[in-house]
């Protein structure tokens, strides 16, 4: 039992043993199994990776058949190639192709390119080179993911990453490019400015960044015009540029449309030295739009020069730059630069960029999932920072390169880096820039604007301020004058409170002219008009009361009413009127239509008292009068009536370009119209006043008739125009050309009268003509054929023998008020009048007896007999009587007694015997 006992536990110890070394092995196994698991998951993606190390091919869709930029997309094809070599050399894991295919330059064919690159097994595409191209590839490329980088698409509509996941750029955006254009105006001083767009997407990104950019930096756009792609006249948008009144023109479009453009706007003056053209980068390509080898290529060429444009930094001045540029000279040759070619070097750096991010998401996914498109990779898996050859690039999460600008500068065909902008949009000068004028002098912004209103500083002002104010002092010294000498029959006769009232309106009229020189105030715009108008009526209204008695009060207290209202509703104000060219100011007023009807209801209201005085002036022009006051209110009217016209016209009439002209020409108008306005109803008065002295006496003439003369004392004119010397009382030098009055008369019955041939020689003055001359006259007088001949002595050398008056248009004042005391008669005709000095007063009674039967006594000399109770026209009783010594005044020239001079007189040929008894010769 103790032996079966001692058996039992053996058993068990051998059991517990194997059971021991069963665990021992299946825990080796099992750490075995885990350590392999671990080494493979360790170790499988770089099995992997080299295990699937593989060929790539990326396609380069761009148009190189292309007339207009298939050479430039060859260049860039060209630099690609040379990329791809020294990009290759980052990934030697892999093997990379760069397959070109042509896009001619159409949405269409780009994506028939694009299906050739996947059939060619290409897995990205490095292209194309217009935006609207990129974005139809890239919408149809989506579905496939294939990878696409363009160095020349700038839209920001690619920047959508909901249509376009897979599209990235190694060119910055528009958006970018518009701001950096925006700061880079504001670098250079312009504030206004144009913009010309083309209305695809290139242009309206551009442009719609450009004017926000330049909104918040205070650039003011004046003018944005928009063309589309297919146009081919620009007239429209070039001549609304033309007339923006800006010299900056941002062109943003393609160069297909550049060509046309500015062949356009050469045409139309808008490439001379004052215009400055900036644009964005495509202007690069302007040159590969030119057709070449025809008699247009150089003038298209010379369209650019001097063009300015935004351009992303190629040249990264770096290793990559030099070894890419190495590489270009040998594959191309050895004078070649890669900076030449447009975009080259962005499209450069996106081969590098495809290289890196491939071999990226290779190490992730695999060869095959990026081959066959079934990886889950995004944009930014696949992209990451790197250096190339334009310099450092950084991407944003829209796939858009971050980085700095150039300003390009193209003169006679070669491209300049003239400015560089960095990324904070700060702008510095690299060279000296050529502009359309040839030279690097900055145009402005706006044109030097021409000054189209008076101002003070201008001579033409001054002379006529000047002209206004000797005016103005002789205006008031005539009516000085004139109120000494009130009491002279002259002034009495044309009344001086007329003539004052005449004078102030004169003054206001030049007064009004003050207040419209120089920047206008609400004043000025109001107080000019009103004071012009207050003036014009104080000398209408006098006149008025001359001609049809109008009421002068009534007059003044209308119009102050009619410009009351106006002020009450239709005030005005000063604005500012700014063209391209010009800078001038107008008044302005919100009611436009209550100030047009104050406007015509003064109009129509002055222009009736105009008209109403020229109406009644006309119909009274032949009542003769002392001082033919009635035909020199015609005369002013007249005047008045068609300077006005004009001024009228150049007031109201808003002549932008000509407004300073217009101001001259009108202030000439108004001066001379005043001026001649005081003139002939004032200023004439007092130089006739001075003319005579203060107090006039006469000679005494005798009762009876003599053989005595009557000529002038000053000095006289004859006929012909020679100047006779002066003669003195008791001797001194003859006069030939004048001689006395013959026409003693014998008495002769009324019935004769009527028809005897009259005749008589007197000294005459023609007192309608302004410094006429006292002249000897021959007087036939012929009832029978109704007309009344002066001739003088000798002819003129126009042969003028004399004037002749139809009796029945001429009337006679037997007493005129400027021969007071001598015997005169002065007769009027039309107009017309003329004083005729006689000897004696029985040689005066005769011809007024004479006259009084074949014409008609004047309106004035009735008058003043109906005053004075006197009913007849003739006999001596109603003569004064003379004064014995002195002289007296007649019309303004001084009349000598005859018995002073006439004694040194030789008759003249053919004259009378001055011993006759009677010289007045009579016939039937």
């Amino acid at each position: 039992m103790c032996a079966a006992h001692a058996a039992v536990p053996g058993k068990r110890r051998r059991r517990n043993g194997r059971t021991r070394a069963t665990a021992t092995r299946t825990a080796i196994a099992l750490s075995a199994t885990v350590i392999s698991v671990l080494l493979v998951v360790i170790l499988a993606p770089w099995a992997r990776m080299r295990v699937e190390a593989a060929q790539f091919t990326i396609g380069v869709v761009m148009p190189t058949n292309h007339p207009a930029v298939g050479g430039i997309s060859t260049q860039i094809n060209d630099v690609i190639q040379v990329a791809a070599v020294q990009a290759a050399s980052l990934d030697s894991a892999n093997s990379y192709t760069f397959l070109p295919i042509d896009s001619g330059f159409t949405q269409a064919r780009g994506i028939a390119a694009m299906y050739r690159a996947m059939g060619n097994g290409s897995v990205a595409i490095i292209g194309e080179l217009s935006s609207q191209n990129s974005l139809a590839i890239a919408l149809a490329a989506n579905r496939y993911k294939l990878w696409q980088c363009s160095g020349a698409s700038t839209s920001s509509a690619l920047s959508d990453k909901a249509n376009f996941p897979y599209f990235f750029r190694t060119i910055q955006d528009d958006p970018q490019q518009g701001v950096a254009m925006a700061y880079f105006l504001r670098s250079m001083g312009w504030r206004s400015v144009n913009t010309l767009s083309s209305s695809d997407s290139y242009g309206q990104s551009i442009s719609s960044s450009f004017m926000t950019a330049a909104a918040a930096l205070g650039i003011d756009v004046v003018s944005n015009q928009v063309f589309s792609l297919t146009a081919t006249d620009y007239t429209f948008q070039l001549k609304a540029i033309a007339e923006s009144g800006s010299n900056i023109i941002v062109y943003v479009g393609v160069p297909d449309n550049a060509v046309t453009v500015l062949r356009q706007a050469r045409t139309m003056g808008l490439l001379t030295p004052h215009y400055a053209w900036v644009g964005p980068d495509a202007l690069g390509l302007y040159f590969g739009s030119v057709t070449p080898n025809t008699a247009q290529t150089a003038a298209d060429n010379a369209l650019v020069n001097g063009f300015l444009y935004v351009y992303p930094r190629q040249n990264g001045q770096n290793t990559q730059y030099a070894a890419l540029q190495a590489q270009y000279r040998t594959a191309v040759g050895a004078s070649a630069i890669v900076d030449t070619v447009p975009y080259g070097i962005a499209f450069a750096d996106c081969a590098t960029a495809m290289v890196l991010g491939i071999k990226r998401i290779v190490g992730v996914y695999g060869a095959a999932a990026v081959q066959a498109g079934t990886h889950s990779a995004t944009l930014n898996d696949f992209l990451a920072p790197f250096t190339g050859a334009s310099g450092d690039v950084t991407f944003d999460s829209a796939g858009n390169r971050q980085g700095v600008f150039d300003v390009m500068n193209i003169w006679n065909g070669a491209t300049t880096t003239v400015y560089s902008i960095q990324t904070n949009y700060s702008v510095s000068p690299v060279a000296a820039p050529t502009f359309l004028s040839g030279m690097s002098t900055v145009p402005a912004d706006r044109p030097q604007q021409t000054i189209l209103y008076p101002q003070w500083t201008d001579a033409g002002v001054q002379v006529l301020a000047a002209l206004r104010v000797l005016a103005i002092v002789w205006f008031l010294v005539s009516l000085g004058y004139t109120f000494v000498r009130r009491h002279q029959s002259v002034v009495k006769n044309l009344s001086f409170p007329f003539l004052a009232s005449i004078t102030v309106g004169c003054v206001l009229v030049l007064v009004s002219e003050f207040l419209v020189v120089d920047v206008p105030t609400r004043f000025s715009c109001h107080g000019a008009a009103w004071i012009f108008t207050m003036g014009y009526e104080l000398v209408l209204a006098s006149a008025a009361v001359k001609t049809f008695r109008v009421y002068k009060i009534f007059v003044m207290v209308a119009q102050t009413l009619v410009f009351a209202i106006w002020v009450g509703v239709a005030p005005r104000w000063p604005e500012l009127v700014s063209t391209k060219l010009y800078l001038s100011y107008a008044c302005k007023q919100e009611n436009d239509t209550a100030y047009l009807v104050v406007l015509a209801v003064s109009l129509a209201y002055n222009i009736g008292i105009l008209l109403t005085v020229c109406f009644f002036a006309y119909k009274t022009r032949n009542v003769m009068s002392g001082f033919r006051e009635t035909s020199f209110i015609l005369y002013t009217a007249q005047n008045i009536f068609l300077t006005g016209i004009l001024a009228l016209l150049l007031t109201l009439i808003p002549f932008t370009d000509f407004a300073l002209g217009a101001y001259y020409v009108r202030a000439v108008l108004v001066f001379y119209a005043t001026v001649f306005a005081h003139g002939a109803l004032v200023g004439r008065v007092a130089i006739a006043l001075w003319q005579q002295p203060a107090i006039a006496t006469l000679t005494q003439f005798p009762d009876t008739g003599s053989a005595s003369k009557s000529v002038l004392q000053s000095v006289v004119h004859s006929p012909l125009g020679g100047t006779l010397a002066a003669a003195g009382a008791g001797g001194g030098t003859a006069f030939p050309a004048i001689k006395g009055s013959t026409g003693a008369l014998t008495t002769t019955p009324a019935a004769e009268s009527a028809t005897t041939v009259t005749t008589g020689q007197f000294p005459v003055k023609q007192t309608s003509k302004w410094l006429a001359h006292w002249v000897r006259h021959t007087i036939h007088l012929f009832p029978n054929e109704g007309i009344l001949a002066l001739v003088p002595d000798g002819t003129d050398a126009r042969g003028k023998v004399g004037t002749v008056l139809r009796l029945s248009a001429t009337q006679y004042d037997p007493e005129p008020p400027g021969a007071a005391g001598i015997p005169a008669v002065e007769l009027f005709c039309l107009g017309s009048s003329w004083l005729v000095q006689m000897d004696h007063r029985d040689t005066h009674a005769a011809w007024v007896a004479r006259l009084g039967v074949v014409a008609k006594a004047s309106a004035s000399s009735m008058g003043r007999n109906s005053a004075s109770g006197r009913k007849g026209m003739s006999g001596a009783g109603r003569l004064r009587a003379p004064s014995r010594t002195g002289t007296v005044a007649v019309s303004g020239s001084l009349v000598a007694s005859p018995s002073s001079v006439m004694a040194a007189m030789p008759p003249s040929p053919g004259s009378p015997a001055k011993t006759e008894s009677s010289a007045l010769m009579g016939g039937k």
